[in-house]
């Protein structure tokens, strides 16, 4: 399934272009630092400003796998499917990409 941005704005900028420079900022590392290879992990998810620099810490020094499966936790009561259809977001695909072609060159 997928979830376009729900709170683009709130806890996360909602212009890609800012968006794309925040995930860079925090998941940069020193280009000496080695990167550890992973079956699993688990990063905090709050707010980028709450905890984004310790995902991005985490996560800019992993060597992703080949194959990534994101698990998470609903915040709020269950709600019908037809409402939360019409409530799906998703991430701004520009956002992602670069991510991506980064991880997969590990």
């Amino acid at each position: 399934m997928l979830r376009l941005p729900a709170v683009a704005g709130r806890f996360y900028p909602s212009d890609p272009a800012e968006l794309i420079a925040l995930i860079r900022k925090y998941t940069h590392t020193d280009p000496g630092q080695p990167h550890t290879p992973v079956r699993a992990c688990l990063v905090p998810h709050a707010g980028y400003v709450y905890s984004g620099h310790v995902a991005g810490a985490v996560l800019g020094r992993l060597t992703m796998p080949r194959k990534i499966i994101i698990l998470g936790v609903r915040h709020y009561p269950r709600v019908s499917r037809r409402r939360y259809s019409r409530a799906a977001r998703g991430a701004p695909r520009s956002a992602t990409r670069g991510l991506t072609r980064r991880w997969r060159k590990r």
